[in-house]
């Protein structure tokens, strides 16, 4: 199982990596956390990785990115994977905010007048 984590700051990306190796140590389920720092702009490099990662994650969580470029490209990439993933994105622009899915549940969609519409 994949997990794709993008977020802004330096304090969590070490807990993020203690959390994968404790949760496969205890239950052995090959969990990958992929972790991309937003707090500046990613490179073309580093957004061709994030962007394979987001992709072959079950789940993608958002945290605080607010650089809008960043946004712009991790909605876009968030729209072209939509039905595949459920999507957390907590403390970020509202265009990410309004992205936030579990299942087939729009969390937000009730807030854009358009239920079941594109959230962008």
């Amino acid at each position: 199982m994949k997990v794709a984590v993008f977020y802004v700051g330096s304090s969590l990306l070490a807990p993020l990596r203690q959390a994968e190796r404790e949760i496969n140590r205890r239950y052995r389920i090959g969990l990958t956390i992929a972790c991309h720092n937003c707090t500046l702009p990613l490179s073309s490099e580093q957004w061709t990785d994030a962007e394979r990662d987001l992709a072959a994650a079950g789940v993608v969580f958002v945290l605080h990115v607010t650089d809008p470029e960043n946004a712009a490209r991790i909605g876009a990439a968030l729209d072209r994977v939509r039905s595949q993933h459920a999507v957390l994105a907590i403390n970020c622009l509202g265009d990410l905010m309004r992205r936030t899915r579990l299942g087939s549940r729009e969390i937000f969609s009730s807030f854009t007048g358009t239920p079941g519409a594109a959230l962008s």
